[in-house]
């Protein structure tokens, strides 16, 4: 007979799961442990999400320095989707932020709200509504 290393409930031998560790635990255990191994997965994607957003943004902001289009529209669409939804995770997924430092949602919202900034800046030049000339 096992024991559960987490609730310590007495196991019979075919109920016996065990964790990355090799510590015994029953199903209800290894469930949880599973559920919160992916929470915190999705917290990572919520990070990294923000850190998308304004790597894509400065990677637009480059090529449209250049006048080189080819680059400039993925990267744009790329930034404003990942900080659209780095942004609606981090004020409505509770579940997942309670994962994250505070330094993480911080470091999250500059990122996404930075590269949300310089896709709207290269959006309004493009429509002319800001005079700026790009090195050629």
């Amino acid at each position: 007979m096992a024991t559960c290393s987490s609730c310590n409930k007495s196991l019979a031998t075919a109920d016996v799961l065990y964790t990355e560790d090799a510590q015994p635990v029953c199903v209800g255990c290894s469930a949880q442990r599973e559920i919160k191994r992916d929470e915190k997965n999705a917290a990572r994607n919520i990070k990294m999400a923000g850190v998308t957003c304004l790597v894509a943004g400065l990677v637009g902001f480059a090529a449209f320095y250049i006048n080189y289009g080819l680059f400039f529209y993925p990267a744009a669409i790329v930034s404003v989707a990942s900080g659209l939804y780095a942004g609606q995770a981090m004020l409505t997924s509770d579940r997942f932020t309670a994962h994250m430092t505070s330094a993480d949602k911080t470091i999250t919202m500059v990122c996404a709200i930075g590269g949300l900034a310089i896709a709207a800046f290269e959006t309004l030049v493009l429509g002319g509504y800001i005079d700026w000339r790009p090195r050629v």
